[in-house]
C-alpha cells in the first residue's frame, strides 16, 4: 500500500512539473521573443516596457519550481543573453563536462545529461555509455576549427559553469543526444540504469539500442 501511494504522489509530482514547465516555456518564450524583437527594433517599446519584459522572465525564474526556472533561464541565455566566448584550450571532463585551460574554469554543459564514468556511473552499462560519451566529445573537441561557449551566467553546485558548447557553430550537447549519448537537461538528475531508465528509453526511441538483464526485469512496485 505505502508503496503505491509513493508512486502515485510521484506521479501527481510529475504530472504538476509538467504543467508548470508548459506554462513557464510558453511565458518565457513570449517574453524572450518579445525582448528579442524589440532589440533589433522590429516591435515598438518604451525602456519601461522592455524592463518590464525581462523582469517577468526573471519572476518566472523566480516563482517556478528548480528544474522549471534552470531550463527557463538556460532558454533565455541561449536565445538573447550571453553571445558566444571562444576557447583556446579545451579538455573533455566527461560528456557534460569541459575545461578551459587558459582560464582555469570548468563547464557544464547547460542543455544535457550525460551518464557517468568510473566510479560514479550505477552500473556497468552506464559507465560504458559514458565513457563512449566521453570519447566521441573528445573527437569531436579535437577535430573542431573553433570551440565556442555561451554561458548561462548560473554556477552548478559543484563550481561549474553552466553553459552551451559549440563545436564549429554547432551545439554539442544536441549532437550527444541524436548518438543516443546524452538526454535532454531537465532540470535534475535522473536514474540512467533500470527499466525506466535513461538508457532505455534512449532504446525505445530507436536511438541506441540497449539490453540488460537487470534493466529489463527491473521493477518498481
Amino acid at each position: 500500500m505505502l508503496r503505491s501511494q509513493v508512486r502515485r504522489a510521484r506521479e501527481r509530482a510529475r504530472r504538476e512539473a509538467d504543467l508548470w514547465l508548459f506554462a513557464a516555456m510558453f511565458i518565457a518564450v513570449t517574453l524572450g521573443g518579445l525582448g528579442w524583437m524589440t532589440l533589433f527594433g522590429e516591435v515598438a517599446l518604451s525602456a519601461d516596457g522592455l524592463a518590464a519584459v525581462w523582469a517577468s522572465a526573471v519572476i518566472i525564474c523566480l516563482l517556478a519550481p528548480p528544474p522549471v526556472s534552470r531550463f527557463v533561464w538556460h532558454t533565455i541565455a541561449n536565445v538573447a543573453v550571453a553571445p558566444p566566448q571562444r576557447v583556446q584550450r579545451p579538455w573533455v571532463i566527461d560528456g557534460d563536462t569541459l575545461d578551459d585551460l587558459d582560464t582555469g574554469v570548468r563547464f557544464r554543459l547547460a542543455n544535457i545529461d550525460a551518464p557517468e564514468t568510473g566510479d560514479n556511473a550505477k552500473c556497468f552499462k552506464e559507465r560504458e555509455r559514458g565513457e563512449a560519451a566521453k570519447r566521441i566529445a573528445i573527437q569531436l573537441v579535437r577535430n573542431a576549427q573553433t570551440i565556442e561557449v555561451r554561458r548561462t551566467w548560473r554556477i552548478d553546485r559543484y563550481g561549474r559553469r553552466v553553459a552551451f558548447v559549440l563545436i564549429d557553430g554547432a551545439d554539442l550537447g544536441r549532437m550527444l543526444i541524436k548518438r543516443g549519448l546524452a538526454r535532454p537537461w531537465r532540470g535534475q538528475r535522473a536514474k540512467w540504469c533500470g527499466k525506466h531508465g535513461g538508457l532505455a528509453k534512449i532504446a525505445r526511441a530507436g536511438a541506441v539500442a540497449h539490453t540488460c538483464r537487470k534493466c529489463a526485469g527491473w521493477r518498481e512496485d
